[in-house]
């Protein structure tokens, strides 16, 4: 047995044999049209196998007959040739599968710059249509506020603002306007109709810029100055609401406005009153809201009325009596308002002028 498989190694390479005679065959393969090189292809390697085994056989028993029986030999040829196209077989499947994985990347490099194209062309697609929407929506717009801004100067003449305040309101506001105009020609004869209303528009104003009661800045007028715009006193305060240049100089600060002198407060009747009702609500949060002692305080002074009453000692009659009698006067003044309020409800709004309803638009919108 062994003299066998020595003899077969040294005379005998039956795989390199079929390995041989299967590259003639795929060579001639090639040679055949493209349609019928598979069907060929098979029936060429299963005539290969028959004519190795056969020629083999044959070579076989012409050599080693007197060594081995002929069942035996063909047996072990048949062995050695199946094992020779089993290699053959894993040897065409990997090609074969080399080849088909070049095919897949061949046509994945082929179609890369299509697919790539076809996505820049999509892309470029959305942001065009994206950004043509977003023109026509800005168009649209502009379109549409030029068109509410061309309706809002038709409708409201240019001169006046747009009200804010409903028409019972503003006749509520020109009546309070007029009965203080009549009140100030009242008490102040030697005042005239368009003083009286020019005054009585200022009180109003600066009033209701602070959010304090109008009657209440009148009625502290009337005990400081009687309406007269250069009435002085012996402690140097000035004007209508009796404002000392200390003092006006330091509201002036805290309020964030200009100081514009001690004569101004002679001069200029609104910077006055505008001094004197900021003085006046400044009193008022130092005392927590108490309308008495801050009218104290803006008679006798805050230091003193502090002092006296950290001391538990009473304020002086007369500066008792001042805030009393403001008090008095304010309630006979709303008293009389009230009663001839009927008058007004359809007061004509044009007695007030259009610096009034800027005035007041502005110190709602803040």
């Amino acid at each position: 047995m062994r003299s066998v498989k020595l003899y077969f190694a040294e005379n005998f390479d039956i795989h390199g044999e079929v390995m041989k005679r299967q590259t003639h065959i795929d060579t001639a393969v090639l040679e055949l049209p493209q349609a019928t090189i598979l069907s060929r292809h098979q029936f060429l390697r299963a005539q290969l196998a028959e004519v190795c085994f056969r020629r083999t056989v044959s070579e076989l028993f012409s050599g080693i007959t007197s060594e081995l029986s002929p069942a035996r030999l063909a047996r072990r040829c048949r062995r050695a040739l199946l094992r020779g196209s089993l290699r053959a077989r894993r040897q065409n499947r990997s090609s074969h599968r080399s080849l088909h994985r070049g095919q897949m990347l061949f046509c994945a490099a082929l179609s890369l710059p299509l697919t790539v194209a076809v996505f820049a062309l999509v892309v470029s697609t959305i942001d065009t249509r994206y950004f043509s929407s977003q023109k026509i929506l800005d168009s649209r717009h502009s379109l549409l506020a030029n068109t509410l801004a061309s309706q809002k100067d038709q409708n409201s003449p240019s001169s006046a603002p747009e009200p804010r305040l409903s028409q019972k309101a503003q006749s509520a506001v020109a009546g309070q306007v007029h009965f203080l105009t009549n009140h100030i020609r009242g008490v102040s004869g030697r005042i005239t109709p368009a003083e009286a209303k020019g005054l009585a528009l200022s009180i109003y104003t600066e009033a209701a810029r602070a959010g304090v009661d109008p009657f209440l800045v009148t009625s502290i007028i009337h005990s400081e100055s009687t309406f007269r715009a250069n009435a002085r006193s012996n402690r140097s305060a000035f004007g209508l609401m009796q404002v000392q240049p200390t003092t006006g100089r330091y509201i002036a600060k805290m309020v964030k406005t200009e100081w514009k002198g001690a004569d101004s407060l002679l001069r200029d009747r609104s910077y006055n009153i505008q001094l004197g009702v900021s003085y006046l609500r400044y009193l008022q949060r130092r005392f927590r809201g108490d309308l008495r002692l801050a009218l104290m305080a803006y008679n006798w002074g805050p230091t003193n009325l502090r002092a006296a009453l950290s001391s538990n000692r009473r304020a002086p009659r007369s500066v008792r009596n001042y805030a009393d009698k403001i008090l008095q006067r304010r309630e006979r003044l709303q008293r009389s308002y009230q009663s001839s309020a009927d008058q007004y409800e359809f007061m004509n709004v044009n007695f007030v002028p259009e610096s009034l309803w800027r005035s007041l638009l502005t110190t709602s919108s803040l």
